[in-house]
């Protein structure tokens, strides 16, 4: 093993050791119920949020960007939500060419649920978690759709604790504005599913302070204020 990665395995340790130390303070007790979090809430640890792309310097991320070209890249990604139609065909095709490239199940998933094509959406959600489990954005998208489906045992066990990305990457410093989002978006809607509506304001704080007009903080504002009015069409326009 070289020098570098005897240093990086025992970084890992160290902040493996560090996390275990503070999770009491984040997680919940297996015999406790949503409600018996501490007073402080939820921890979110120190690390960088970054808006610049992190799979760059992944080779087959890089190699597929290369042949693409980073104009046409972008291109895809917008075409994802202006014309997804559009869109399935070409991931499609780079999906079968690129099997070990995460990020395009969940490409191809976002433009399977804007065409209405929920049960390749579905299939595709599972295949990707099913293949790439540590893949943040494989684990929010399985959460997300078991929650749909009622599943909230199962996000648990997937979750396993881990409210904080810093427990669930303990390696890992800088994390995409875009992961950030997803996850803590994720976690209002879980403790929602709970009824844990003081832990789902915990989050919307947090998503506030990072990103105050950001559609995922007005969704998750909305959601929160939908628990608690229960009037969804008066909430709508009072928060516009």
């Amino acid at each position: 093993m070289s020098r570098e990665a005897k240093e990086k395995k025992n970084q890992c340790r160290r902040e493996r050791n560090f996390r275990e130390k503070r999770a009491t303070k984040a997680s919940l007790t297996p015999k406790s119920s949503p409600d018996d979090l501490p007073p402080g809430g939820i921890i979110h640890l120190s690390y960088d949020i970054t808006w610049e792309p992190l799979e760059k310097d992944e080779p087959k991320v890089q190699a597929l960007r290369d042949e693409f070209g980073d104009e046409q890249w972008s291109q895809l990604h917008s075409q994802l939500y202006d014309d997804p139609r559009k869109a399935v065909p070409v991931l499609e095709a780079l999906l079968k060419r690129y099997p070990d490239v995460p990020s395009l199940y969940n490409w191809l998933g976002v433009a399977y649920q804007a065409t209405g094509e929920n049960a390749k959406a579905g299939a595709l959600t599972r295949l990707n978690f099913e293949r790439n489990p540590d893949y943040l954005f494989a684990r929010v998208a399985m959460c997300e759709m078991l929650l749909r489906d009622g599943g909230v045992d199962e996000v648990t066990r997937i979750l396993d604790k881990n409210f904080d990305l810093k427990f669930m990457y303990p390696c890992r410093n800088v994390f995409h504005i875009t992961e950030v989002l997803g996850f803590e978006y994720l976690l209002v809607k879980y403790f929602l599913a709970l009824g844990n509506t003081r832990q789902a304001r915990i989050q919307l704080n947090f998503l506030e302070k990072i990103a105050p007009q950001h559609p995922v903080t007005k969704d998750a504002r909305l959601l929160i204020a939908r628990a608690f009015f229960k009037f969804p069409n008066f909430v709508s326009r009072w928060l516009k």
